[in-house]
């Protein structure tokens, strides 16, 4: 757990369009293996637009090279922030979908 405290304008919060994820196992301290898993949600074909206007924080994503599906808004759980809902649009944009996470509270709403 950290405690430090969230960014609150978008500008701030990066898109993280991939993570690495450190499996290990270990008995008595000692590491039997370890495996490092890259998770991708996209590639550099998606391109994002930062939407911040008043009352509303959100961001776009669109496939360059995709034949364009129906557009989706993607909510997060009850943090009512964009890191969770991006990351989910992000994964339906590399499927070709037109995406649009969306903040709903817990950040500012102009580009300080």
């Amino acid at each position: 757990m950290r405690n430090k405290e969230l960014a609150k304008n978008l500008l701030d919060i990066s898109e993280n369009r991939s993570c690495n994820i450190i499996f290990t196992v270990e008995i008595d301290g000692k590491v039997l293996a370890s495996k490092i898993h890259t998770r991708q949600f996209c590639d550099d074909t998606i391109i994002s637009k930062s939407i911040v206007q008043k009352n509303f924080v959100g961001r776009y994503f669109i496939s360059e090279i995709k034949k364009q599906r129906p557009a989706i808004i993607v909510v997060s759980g009850s943090e009512g922030r964009i890191e969770k809902a991006q990351a989910i649009a992000e994964v339906l944009a590399q499927q070709g979908y037109s995406t649009l996470a969306v903040c709903y509270f817990g950040m500012n709403d102009h580009i300080t």
